[in-house]
């Protein structure tokens, strides 16, 4: 029967410890850097009535995560893999629930354009809250910056949205847009095309990915 060192196994437990963290680390291309983005709405006061929800929608099988989206504060979307949504809602309504925990998160809908579930772009269909009072407006807001070429000297962005409420109840024709009376228009334009996020290993060669790391503590090269 063969025995093992307690260094042995010690360093064994660190290893199978990090190999969570290195599977799902990013893989960033040579000849890039971050960029550092901050998307904000900026003229919230102007609709003292709504709520502007923001809602994650993190990978795997964790909960969905609802909070008050302010004006002039970055959004956030947590990990930059997660779907992120956002809605608006009454403030009486949401207060009468007793805040965002009275909104039934798992009550959920699919919302499909008229191009159809073969011949949409990647997010069209988009995975919702089910609630008559709780008004989709998009996913495609953006918040994770990603990266550019290092010819690129861009390290951070700034883009501001303005809510835009019809006076009469209604839907938006554009289905990719919105589903309710309420929208967010960039200030200045469209969205700047976003260079592809880094792909993270562990969706598709976790092993591989542990193989490089453990490789890469004794001097080797993936």
């Amino acid at each position: 029967m063969k025995f093992y060192s307690f260094p042995m196994l010690a360093c064994a437990f660190l290893m199978l410890s990090a190999l969570p963290s290195v599977v799902f680390a990013d893989v960033i291309m040579p000849g890039t850097h971050a960029v550092d983005r901050c998307v904000k709405a900026t003229n919230l006061d102007s609709y003292p009535d709504i709520y502007l929800i923001g809602e994650i929608l993190p990978v795997g099988n964790q909960a969905p995560q609802l909070y008050f989206i302010e004006s002039d504060k970055c959004l956030s979307k947590g990990y930059k893999f997660n779907t992120f949504n956002i809605y608006w809602a009454k403030k009486n309504y949401v207060d009468s629930l007793g805040g965002l925990g009275g909104i039934n998160v798992s009550s959920r809908e699919n919302i499909l354009p008229e191009c159809g579930t073969s011949d949409c772009p990647p997010g069209a269909a988009k995975n919702i809250i089910s609630d008559s009072s709780l008004h989709f407006i998009t996913n495609q807001i953006e918040p994770y910056g990603g990266f550019v070429p290092d010819t690129d000297t861009k390290t951070n962005e700034t883009l501001e949205y303005r809510l835009e409420c019809a006076p009469f109840a209604g839907k938006c024709m554009n289905m990719l847009g919105c589903s309710a009376n309420c929208n967010l228009t960039l200030s200045g334009g469209d969205v700047p095309p976003q260079p592809p996020a880094p792909t993270p290993l562990g969706t598709s060669r976790p092993l591989e990915a542990f193989w490089c790391w453990l490789t890469s503590l004794f001097g080797g090269k993936c």
